[in-house]
């Protein structure tokens, strides 16, 4: 039979926590049997929830009567807490640098039915150097079909007015954590053809404030479900963030063969070992001029050596960065710790074999 498991997510906003979550119940039902959606924290916008609602799984906002489910495993992205007395293993999530995360499951971490499994190598720097070492890295993956364009390139930029500008874009939660205005800056120490696109939802004070500095140098439209559209609509995205984990942005900014210029935090490091240099690295902390100077590089950039670098990033992430790949591994990894025999190519995941 098949592994009954329990997903938890923090929250189902908007960014990688709701993504990450519904592409894992969404593309795994061959390995498990999903008992539900807990949200503990009850962070929900419900804008999101007709989405997660076609996966055919219960939805619980708040742990309340959790336990009487008697799940096998519980896969939690952050809020383990809420789970001190359900009597099954938790396999947390590790999605940041941030030791609130860590101080989230410090005293779960004693549990010898805990498992950590971390989306990029940069997650363990937080974790004590004991348990670091126990800890199983699973990189991210995108879904390539939520990436199909349903519009053109020339269709987003008219309705817009940005046929003539170099797009200068970010596609993500709009957070002070991204560090934004420092992009917003970057593009105001541009020429006028540079031009600020952002798409995506996010604390309304901080956009209002975004939308009053950038002024007629940019545009915020907020969240769309044609990802794919409006990223190929870019002429660069950039992603100035001090703190990520594993920027799923920037792995479908790179999927679309949009030109790439971010910070090197969370998996950058990791990509850049694995296959060498292919986009623009800010380093950790750059300033509003190497911002400037980096999207600049990219607008005259010689046109051989752009597409040569577009084709690589997206052959690097077509190759090893999909969701059926990443949540096979966190099956596996699943079957690992119930001590299950993973199912061969003669045996269904389902069956009583």
């Amino acid at each position: 039979m098949k592994p009954k498991i329990l997903v938890s997510s923090n929250s189902l906003n908007h960014g990688g926590a709701a993504i990450w979550t519904y592409d894992i119940i969404a593309n795994s039902k061959q390995y498990f049997d999903h008992l539900g959606l807990c949200v503990p924290t009850k962070q929900v916008d419900p804008d999101t929830l007709p989405r997660f609602r076609t996966l055919g799984v219960p939805i619980f906002i708040g742990s309340e009567g959790i336990d009487k489910l008697k799940p096998d495993l519980i896969l939690a992205w952050g809020a383990v807490q809420s789970f001190v007395n359900v009597k099954a293993p938790i396999l947390w999530v590790l999605h940041g640098r941030s030791w609130a995360l860590v101080n989230q499951a410090r005293s779960m971490m004693d549990r010898k039915d805990f498992f950590i499994g971390a989306v990029s190598d940069a997650c363990l720097a937080v974790l004590p150097e004991e348990v670091s070492s126990k800890v199983r890295v699973i990189e991210n993956g995108i879904d390539f079909k939520r990436l199909e364009p349903l519009q053109s390139r020339q269709e987003v930029r008219k309705k817009y007015l940005l046929e003539d500008k170099f797009v200068v874009g970010y596609i993500g939660r709009i957070v002070a954590e991204k560090n934004l205005m420092m992009l917003v800056n970057a593009i105001k120490l541009l020429d006028e053809r540079f031009y600020g696109f952002f798409v995506g939802k996010g604390s309304q004070p901080y956009v209002d404030q975004l939308k009053q500095h950038l002024g007629n140098r940019g545009l915020i439209i907020g969240e769309v479900s044609d990802v794919g559209t409006y990223f190929r609509a870019l002429d660069c995205h950039v992603l100035p963030s001090l703190n990520e984990a594993f920027s799923l942005a920037s792995l479908e900014a790179m999927y679309c063969k949009v030109p790439c210029i971010q910070t090197e935090v969370g998996g950058m490091p990791s990509l850049r070992k694995k296959f060498g240099p292919f986009w623009i690295s800010l380093g950790l902390n750059p300033t509003i001029r190497r911002i400037a100077a980096a999207i600049e590089s990219v607008a005259n950039m010689d046109q051989i050596q752009l597409q040569q670098q577009i084709e690589k990033a997206y052959e690097i992430v077509k190759t090893h960065y999909n969701v059926e790949r990443m949540v096979k591994q966190w099956a596996q990894y699943i079957y690992e710790i119930l001590e299950r025999p993973w199912p061969n190519e003669t045996t269904s995941v389902g069956s009583n074999a």
